[in-house]
């Protein structure tokens, strides 16, 4: 099975140096989603004052297989999603 890495950003880099055997990419993929909704889930501490938080997944050989960001967003384009959501909303 292939071996696959998940290395997280968020102020100061953690190398995943044990990884994980998976069956494919795309469940690498999916595990890449599943590391990112636990670790916000639980709560990452200081994740408001560290700007965005990444996770790599990559492969035994180093290759990037996938990456994620969640960072907050900015009060402006917040604004702008306000203002599609209303007029979608309209149109319906």
């Amino acid at each position: 099975m292939p071996h696959y890495h998940f290395h997280t950003l968020h102020g100061r880099l953690f190398r995943d140096v044990e990884g994980e055997d998976l069956v494919d990419a795309a469940a690498a993929r999916r595990h890449t989603l599943r590391v990112m909704g636990e670790i916000l889930r639980d709560g990452a501490t200081g994740f408001w004052d560290a700007g965005p938080f990444r996770v790599l997944c990559t492969d035994a050989d180093g290759a990037v297989v996938t990456g994620l960001v969640a960072e907050q967003l900015k009060l402006i384009d917040a604004v702008r999603m306000m203002a599609d959501i209303e007029a979608n909303d309209q149109r319906d």
